[in-house]
């Protein structure tokens, strides 16, 4: 849902986007921009991906012109907002009950489903905490071994801490719901010493996980994007596909805004992301590696094989499931 009101009488904010992408049109080209995608930060090679084909695609396909795609980091809040301002076209969330409030206010024009993605519990592999990577240990079990190692472990020379991004974002507003599902609010006053804030990038944040020994609760995507020494002292305790627990799902869903200023080439993406042999390729192809032109993360184990679909291709085909 959107913090603002949308006010078609007010004149649309210019929002610098984080990259653009062209396709394959040359450098030098000068193209205007089309569409407007805002997302969270952690999705910035999916959505390159997705960015670069569907202009390929409008090109040979549908005989467009040569044009632009704007990319726009922002946590899953601020994108309702850029709907709501016309700053972007098209905003990927995380939260489901939000996107139905977004319709509703008159916002997004229709959310679809465009792909699954899935938290995972990460913390460092001394696991201090004592969790257990079995699928039969829920992940509310696993935050509950957290806080009660982390209470009793609190003002020794080696704490045990959660690591929160607290900035609204989709990891922040999951994690929030464990910790209340087991009756914790660590942020709440007085503030949780084990609980640490730290308002980053999903990268940066694992990242600093990674170096302070803390445990925290990423996507898949950042997980992939992570470097190789940073990974090495972290493991996966819970989460990825395969996994009996739907709290640590992660569906992501493509919005219209209604007002969008590029409201026919924002219906050109989404019929195109849900596709089968469209956006949906290219899903499953950054899902293998082959974007990034480098081995699966070690959680590879979790993904599902691609089979051909049996049913309809856009009802089939979720991302990471």
């Amino acid at each position: 849902m959107a913090s603002i009101k949308v006010n078609l009488n007010s004149p649309v904010p210019y929002v610098k986007p984080n990259e653009t992408y062209r396709g394959s049109h040359p450098p030098r080209q000068r193209l205007q921009v089309q569409l407007r995608i805002a997302s969270e930060p952690g999705q910035s090679k999916l959505i390159k991906a997705l960015s670069n084909e569907f202009i390929n695609y409008m090109a040979d396909e549908k005989d467009s012109g040569p044009f632009s795609v704007a990319w726009i980091s922002s946590n899953s809040a601020a994108s309702f907002d850029h709907l709501a301002s016309r700053s972007a076209d098209v905003a990927i969330t995380h939260h489901v009950a939000a996107e139905d409030i977004a319709v509703k206010q008159g916002v997004a024009e229709k959310s679809v489903s465009a792909w699954k993605d899935h938290w995972l519990l990460v913390g460092p592999k001394a696991n201090p905490a004592d969790l257990t990577s079995k699928e039969s240990t829920s992940v509310q079990d696993q935050f509950a071994q957290i806080f009660l190692a982390a209470t009793e472990t609190a003002g020794s020379a080696r704490p045990v801490r959660f690591l929160s991004r607290f900035d609204k974002s989709a990891a922040n507003i999951r994690e929030s719901s464990l910790w209340a599902a087991i009756g914790q609010v660590p942020w709440a006053h007085p503030h949780a010493t084990w609980y640490h804030q730290y308002q980053d990038s999903p990268l940066g944040a694992l990242e600093a996980a990674s170096a302070l020994n803390q445990y925290t609760l990423t996507e898949r995507g950042t997980w992939f994007a992570l470097n190789d020494a940073a990974r090495d002292k972290l493991e996966v305790f819970s989460g990825g596909v395969g996994t009996e627990d739907e709290l640590l799902l992660n569906p992501a869903h493509a919005l219209v805004g209604r007002h969008a200023q590029n409201k026919e080439m924002a219906n050109e993406f989404i019929a195109w992301l849900v596709s089968f042999n469209g956006g949906q390729k290219v899903i499953r192809e950054v899902e293998a590696g082959k974007e990034r032109g480098q081995p699966k993360s070690p959680t590879a184990s979790f993904a599902a094989p691609a089979t051909p679909p049996a049913t309809p291709p856009q009802l089939k085909w979720k991302y990471f499931s």
